[in-house]
């Protein structure tokens, strides 16, 4: 799911900082406010542990929360999966490759803002109702995905690679309207609200009797 990415994108917005526009100094301020909560098992399912590679990358640990094993290990009831949504500020997706992507519509349903590979199935659920994070270090051109680095994984699949820029600005965007900046907060419900009515759309009951 891009874990590396994730964490890099990350450690590269919070090196950004931020400054109030109201602020006539135009002081630059640190970020430390800012917390990644990874939703997963803290050793990736018995490969790299995650606070391994974020001390690699130089994410300070205070800045990262991950469950317990309870949680992590599905544990999570309706109730506290809407909680969990409700208090984030983004869903970031950073998918090498998704075959529908869940977690994206279920933060859509709780009128989540969603951030996402623009490749395989997110940009279908995400564009014009969310981010989509594009790859601007080099330009392929393979399928039909145009403008995604792409690369073969040790199952002969393709794999996008996410811009670790876009990443990063699409969380000072999140974070610019979590500090109250106006126009941020407006195009961020805009986002909101057509994800929303797009999920509502996408329900169980909606979907079997479609597909089924």
């Amino acid at each position: 799911q891009g874990y590396d990415k994730l964490l890099e994108g990350f450690k590269k917005f919070l090196d950004r900082g931020w400054f109030d526009p109201t602020d006539p100094t135009q002081t630059w301020h640190p970020i430390n406010d800012a917390i990644l909560y990874l939703q997963t098992d803290p050793t990736m399912l018995g490969g790299p542990s995650l606070q391994g590679l974020a001390a690699l990358i130089g994410v300070p640990p205070e800045k990262i929360v991950l469950p317990s094993m309870h949680y992590g290990l599905g544990g999570l009831t309706d109730q506290e999966l809407n909680v969990l949504y409700n208090g984030a500020d983004i869903l970031l997706r950073p998918s090498k490759g998704e075959g529908f992507g869940l977690p994206v519509l279920e933060m859509m349903a709780t009128r989540g803002l969603v951030a996402g590979t623009d490749f395989s199935s997110l940009p279908e659920l995400l564009k014009g109702r969310g981010f989509l994070l594009e790859n601007r270090e080099s330009t392929i051109e393979i399928c039909c995905y145009p403008g995604v680095d792409i690369a073969h994984d040790n199952f002969g699949h393709y794999r996008a690679t996410v811009s670790l820029e876009d990443i990063a600005k699409t969380l000072k965007f999140a974070y610019d309207a979590y500090k109250g900046n106006q126009a941020r907060i407006k195009a961020i419900e805009k986002y909101k609200e057509a994800a929303y009515q797009f999920a509502l759309y996408h329900t169980w009951d909606k979907c079997v009797d479609k597909w089924a």
